[in-house]
């Protein structure tokens, strides 16, 4: 019986995981518009979606632990030790959607268009680690959009700035690429060899923590390369709305993000 269900729940649930995981993203006015008769479905979709998606999700991580523990040793249990690590990846590569697709809803307010040159990253805080791990990010410039790295420490850099003072808006950072890492060291602490990394030079940079009323949770970073992209007083109220909405979306799936060093190790 458990053979059954590992052969046929694992693979079910991995293609409703990986079908799902677009839908986050969809714009359910344009169907209601398009389908009146779907009112109900798509409406129900719409309130519960990362519910749903969740779910199948979290079934499928502990199915295939579940299949982990109760298989033998040796070669067997090796190769389901790496069939358990794509299983967390693919799962952690699915929260990262979830994440992208909430912040495709707030592209049109950040002024996001084709040509856009900016950013907006959400980064989750792990307390025991004490570092930041990257959880979303989006951009119109595919460059831009690439994943950096695993995870970031919470003492050092922008993100910590923000981490720290709640709020911190900077667009006085320049053009020039050397004048850049050195205003980047002076004003964040950044060492030129993590400078060089960054894939993007913004000239405006805004932290947001993200939290609740008894929990700091996150920081939302937005960037431009133009320096005149936002008044600081109008980009604070945006990404305080954006802070509260993913607020309650780290609080879903905080557990189920890997520690740093596992994330390293599944490529992520």
């Amino acid at each position: 019986m458990e053979t059954i269900i590992y052969r046929i729940g694992i693979p079910l649930l991995t293609v409703l995981t990986v079908v799902l995981g677009p839908f986050l993203n969809l714009e359910l006015q344009r169907l209601l518009d398009r389908y009146p008769n779907w009112t109900g479905l798509i409406e129900f979709w719409r309130d519960y979606d990362i519910v749903v998606f969740l779910f199948f999700a979290i079934a499928l991580l502990l199915i295939t632990i579940l299949q982990k523990v109760r298989e033998p040793d040796g070669f067997a249990l090796r190769s389901n030790n790496e069939k358990l690590r794509n299983q967390v990846k693919s799962f952690s590569e699915n929260i990262w959607a979830v994440f992208d697709g909430q912040m495709l809803s707030y592209a049109e307010k950040l002024g996001f268009s084709a040509d856009s040159q900016s950013r907006l990253s959400i980064y989750v805080h792990n307390s025991d680690t004490e570092q930041f791990i990257p959880c979303g990010r989006y951009s119109p410039n595919p460059m831009f959009r690439k994943k950096g790295r695993t995870f970031y420490p919470d003492n050092v850099g922008g993100i910590s700035i923000g981490w720290q003072q709640a709020w911190h808006f900077d667009n006085q950072y320049p053009e020039d690429i050397k004048k850049h890492e050195e205003y980047c060291n002076e004003k964040a602490g950044l060492a030129p060899s993590v400078h060089a990394m960054l894939t993007m030079k913004s000239r405006l940079y805004a932290f947001y923590r993200i939290e609740t009323e008894d929990r700091q949770l996150g920081v939302a970073v937005y960037e431009s390369m133009d320096k005149e992209a936002f008044e600081e007083e109008e980009l604070k109220e945006l990404m305080q709305d954006i802070g509260k909405n993913f607020a309650r979306l780290i609080l879903d799936v905080e557990q189920y993000i890997p520690q740093p060093e596992t994330a390293r190790e599944i490529g992520l």
